[in-house]
């Protein structure tokens, strides 16, 4: 685990571990905090965040989390970690997969390099935008789907009760205008479908031809 992970995810523990807990653990828990407080390699941990991507005002919480254990945070070997994190996050490559995933950009890059790390963070933001609307189309078709087979059976078995002997009058009436609403709905989910299957196949080409137009490009 790297130094920047382990500083982070002991404090989490630290904290975690206050609930419920007598005054010498309290004093074990804060002796231990402050040790990984001073122990912190203030340069990897802003190198980490740097390859990350993270924003500048990260450094505060590390400085909010070791103040009470009087421990002063580095922020010049931070910030000289952060800048030879951020030349290597800041390649195209990285922008792109950032984009791809959904994930979005701090503004964090330095003047010479945000230009082409934006536009490769733009081109894989499309790519994800495609992507869900693929998704969220083809969930769409699904569930129609699903509620046309579902209204089916509903409608089937609404039908054997109202011819059922065991039935009353009043029953049959309720279960009649039951049949009438449940076969309208499915009248109307049916015929959304074949809209809903154009709408598919045009978000699947358009994600095609997008990703057609990005071939070569957002490889370094």
């Amino acid at each position: 685990m790297s130094s920047a992970r382990k500083f982070s995810f002991l404090l989490i523990l630290l904290t975690l571990s206050a609930c419920g807990e007598n005054e010498e653990e309290r004093m074990r828990r804060e002796e231990r905090a402050a040790a990984a407080c001073r122990a912190t390699d203030w340069w990897a941990l802003g190198m980490e965040d740097g390859v990350k991507g993270l924003p500048s005002d990260q450094f505060g919480q590390y400085r909010r989390e070791c103040a009470p254990y009087g421990v002063t945070a580095n922020i010049m070997a931070y910030l000289d970690g952060r800048d030879e994190g951020l030349r290597e996050y800041c390649k195209p490559r990285n922008g792109y997969r950032a984009g791809s995933e959904g994930r979005r950009y701090n503004n964090v890059c330095p003047p010479e390099l945000e230009p082409a790390f934006s536009q490769a963070h733009a081109d894989g933001m499309g790519l994800y935008e495609r992507r869900m609307a693929v998704q969220s189309t083809r969930n769409r078709l699904n569930q129609a789907k699903q509620r046309a087979s579902d209204l089916e059976l509903i409608i089937a078995d609404k039908t054997t009760g109202m011819i059922s002997p065991s039935t009353t009058m009043e029953g049959r009436i309720n279960l009649g205008i039951e049949l009438k609403q449940l076969t309208q709905e499915k009248v109307e989910v049916e015929r959304s479908i074949p809209q809903i299957e154009a709408d598919l196949n045009a978000a699947q080409s358009d994600l095609d031809s997008y990703r057609n137009s990005l071939a070569g490009r957002n490889s370094s």
